[in-house]
């Protein structure tokens, strides 16, 4: 016989053989993606400020998603399933970022985010199934359509602004190449619903501080959130201005929107309007004083004050909110906060991607427990953000202006 034949069909035997053994092969997560599915996970097993998980068993998410990973998985499916992961904790100040998601946040909390979109900042509300206008960005498309704080985004391009899986509002929607149109359907509080039609334009994500002389010389003051970095500068400049109009007989201080951010930020505005042992942030086996040294500007440390706060108001916001409550430093008027009142600390990872664990909870002087339960206004208005157009229709700060203005409250 042959052997040339019968080498042949052995070689094509051992190929098919070699085939089906590489087919059955399972794929391997790159080194990199196992790397950071160490850290993220190491990182939430020894600093998570609860014990318990949340009920969550710890150990055994390792073990389920690392025969995910081991699955293979390129990198938007292995950052899908790190936020899948963490948000086994059902803990909404504990959350992964992606490499780009991480960049952004950067650029954010310098202030100097840019992006393509409509240049609104807004709010997912699930159980209403729509998101509220928080503010527009001074000079973007959404203002000079005339969309303004409260009104109400339904859909864009047809499909609902609210909610995605997480109950999230669908900022995707409104991003996108510029010069594109996007079709907005928007209701204002009181109003039939409306189409507009914006291009979407380069946007540069600066926080405003909203500042205004009210009747019976009232201050107004909103800040917005904590998130961009020198917020407290700007609240502060916009305080000295109101103050160098003429005396004041109080002020009026909106958190209503406020969501939280950065834990310099809390500190600074605190210590222009607060003073002294304001409670601590407690973790697994110590705790972090929150001790202010306050400073008078243009009268900031005596002034009357009135701090207005909703729903919305969460984090950070309800600390400054509270802590001022409980000193009697101010009058709380609004609706119960969001009682998320837990302090996050960021953890970056090799590949540029980071997470944001909540490690403390924070407790005032009084050890009241605002977290779930939220903070509780002295004056109870049951009116949220989205429910009003303007301040003629404004319930909660007419109680504030109506506070200030009698002389002794």
């Amino acid at each position: 016989m042959n052997p040339i034949p019968r080498l042949s069909l052995l070689l094509t035997i051992l190929v098919a053989l070699l085939g089906a053994v590489a087919c059955t092969r399972a794929p391997q997560a790159s080194p990199e993606q196992q790397q950071v599915f160490a850290e993220l996970w190491e990182a939430i097993d020894e600093n998570y400020v609860y014990e318990d998980f949340n009920g969550v068993d710890w150990p055994a998410a390792r073990e389920r998603y690392q025969t995910v990973i081991d699955s293979g998985l390129d990198d938007e499916a292995f950052w899908a399933s790190m936020r899948e992961m963490v948000s086994l904790l059902g803990d909404d100040h504990t959350v992964f970022h992606s490499p780009t998601e991480t960049a952004e946040m950067d650029q954010l909390r310098g202030g100097e985010l840019g992006y393509v979109g409509i240049g609104v900042f807004f709010r997912a509300l699930p159980h209403k199934n729509y998101a509220v206008v928080l503010f527009p960005f001074p000079g973007g498309p959404a203002e000079r359509a005339g969309i303004a704080p409260h009104d109400r985004l339904l859909a864009a391009d047809g499909k609902p602004l609210c909610c995605d899986e997480r109950g999230e509002a669908r900022v995707d929607l409104v991003l996108g190449p510029e010069g594109t149109a996007v079709d907005l359907t928007v209701q204002t509080p009181g109003q039939e619903p409306r189409r507009l039609t914006l291009t979407r334009a380069p946007i540069q994500a600066d926080f405003p501080v909203i500042a205004r002389r009210l009747p019976d010389d009232i201050g107004y003051l909103l800040v917005p959130d904590f998130q961009a970095r020198g917020i407290a500068r700007k609240t502060e400049a916009a305080w000295r201005e109101l103050a160098a109009g003429g005396p004041l007989q109080g002020l009026v201080l909106d958190l209503r929107t406020c969501q939280g951010g950065d834990g310099e930020e809390l500190v600074a505005l605190l210590e222009l309007f607060a003073d002294g042992d304001l409670g601590y942030f407690g973790r697994r086996h110590r705790r972090r004083s929150l001790v202010i040294q306050g400073r008078d500007a243009a009268g900031s440390q005596s002034v009357p004050l009135v701090v207005l706060v909703g729903e919305i108001t969460e984090s950070f916001g309800e600390v400054m909110a509270g802590v001022m409550q409980e000193t009697g430093r101010a009058v709380l008027v609004g609706a119960a906060t969001a009682g998320n009142v837990e302090a996050a600390h960021r953890h970056d990872f090799s590949d540029g991607s980071s997470a944001w664990i909540a490690q403390e909870t924070f407790f005032p002087p009084s050890g009241a427990r605002w977290e779930a339960a939220g903070v509780r206004p002295d004056h109870a208005v049951p009116l949220g953000w989205d429910e009003f157009a303007g301040d003629e229709d404004d319930r909660v700060l007419q109680t504030a202006v109506a506070l200030l203005a009698v002389p002794a409250r």
